[in-house]
Formats: structure tokens, C-alpha cells, sequence
């Protein structure tokens, strides 16, 4: 099952988001943890390895442009060579208004430091802060036992 330690948080984000990008899906359970809070959305899960909808690299997405209202990394983004990139690319994939919600073990965690496949370690200010430099708006974090959570808004396009 996903380890997903802010349900509340992210069920509420993503309640009126109708396309749902899961990127580093594993085996795909955070649909099922969203179906059970009362998300009727269209899930795409992705995945180095097959185990999701999808096999594809975070840091070069297999998607159009603007063609997802959430994004989200759970226990994944701490796994990706170039972290920075798979952002920017959940950026391009991301509709105008659309979320970025990245779940990853706390920096000070043993979580962080001691799984050996684990490239980075985050701290919620640090990350809170690139978002915002990737454009993203609204930035807010939480933290919870070993786990953040970081999360922010796509701009909208203005005419």
C-alpha cells in the first residue's frame, strides 16, 4: 500500500481536480486511496519499472503539454537523478491553476538519509522555495513525523 502520510491534505486538493498524474506510482494504490475519500477523477499512474498505467522517466515526460490538473510525487522525487527537471517537466504537463503536491521524508529524517536508493534529502522551506522560482503559486508545507509535504499552484495564463 502507498505510504501516504498527509490523506487529508491531499484528498482535499485534488477533490475538484478531474486528471491526476502520479508520477513513481509503484503499484498504483493512490488511486485506491483516493477513490475511498470520494475522488471520482481520471488516474495516470507512472513508473520506471512496470508496475503503472504508464512506463516513463520522471525527468522526461510522456505527455503533451497542459494536459493534467494535479501532479503529484509521493516517496518518489527523493529517487530522481535530476530532481530539479522532473519538476520543470510536472510543470509543462501541469493545466494553468493546476497542482503539484510532493510528498518526501523529512531531511533530518533517518527515512531520508538511511534508504540507499534515496539521491536527495528535502527540507519544506528549501523546496517550498523552488516551486515558487518554478512558478509555482500559493506554496505551503506540512510536516508529519518523518514525512513533508510541499505543494503549490501553476499560474494561470494571463491574455
Amino acid at each position: 500500500m502507498v505510504l501516504l502520510a498527509f490523506p487529508e491534505t491531499l484528498s482535499e486538493l485534488v477533490r475538484e481536480r478531474v486528471r491526476l498524474l502520479d508520477v513513481g506510482c509503484g503499484r498504483g494504490d493512490l488511486r485506491l486511496v483516493l477513490e475511498e475519500r470520494g475522488w471520482r477523477g481520471e488516474y495516470v499512474g507512472l513508473d520506471v519499472r512496470r508496475t503503472g498505467d504508464i512506463m516513463g522517466d520522471a525527468q522526461m515526460l510522456p505527455f503533451r503539454g497542459e494536459s493534467f490538473d494535479a501532479v503529484v510525487f509521493i516517496e518518489s522525487l527523493e529517487h530522481v537523478p535530476d530532481y530539479y527537471r522532473a519538476l520543470e517537466e510536472a510543470r509543462r504537463v501541469l493545466r494553468g491553476g493546476g497542482l503539484l503536491f510532493v510528498q518526501t521524508p523529512r531531511c533530518d529524517s533517518w527515512v531520508a538519509t538511511g534508504i540507499r536508493d534515496h539521491l536527495h534529502v528535502f527540507h519544506p522551506v528549501t523546496l517550498s522555495r523552488l516551486l515558487s522560482r518554478l512558478g509555482f503559486a500559493g506554496c505551503a508545507s506540512a510536516t508529519k513525523g518523518d514525512y513533508i509535504a510541499v505543494w503549490g499552484f501553476k499560474a494561470r495564463r494571463t491574455s
